[in-house]
């Protein structure tokens, strides 16, 4: 899922995190690329994202899950400075992969 998304550098940056982090099973993990062309954000919780590091006015935002590989379109969003988002909760886990991506740069889905 990662090598979906070119990049030379690939960072781990807590900054955006806004609300949300949480302990043990709970913990946001994330990285960005250098350029903030994307973000991808591994969380089971809902979390408040600081988007003023994309630099595009519109995001494309993906839920993947990492037990079957599968990505669900959330939609182009008009980026506002704060967005919250909730993982997609099923019986079998809680673990998602959010994906926001620059609406300009026109990646496919992640996992592709």
């Amino acid at each position: 899922m990662i090598e979906s998304r070119p990049s030379e550098n690939y960072l781990t940056d807590a900054s955006y995190h806004y609300s949300g982090q949480g302990e043990a099973y709970q913990r946001l993990e994330a990285i960005r690329d250098s350029k903030s062309k994307f973000i991808m954000v591994y969380l089971p919780v809902s979390i408040e994202i600081n988007l003023l590091c994309i630099p595009s006015k519109r995001i494309v935002a993906w839920w993947y899950n990492p037990t079957n590989g599968k990505a669900l379109k959330i939609g182009t969003l008009t980026k506002k400075p704060l967005m919250k988002f909730i993982p997609t909760q099923a019986a079998d886990h809680s673990d998602w992969v959010l994906v926001l991506d620059n609406s300009e740069i026109n990646y496919t889905a992640p996992g592709i």
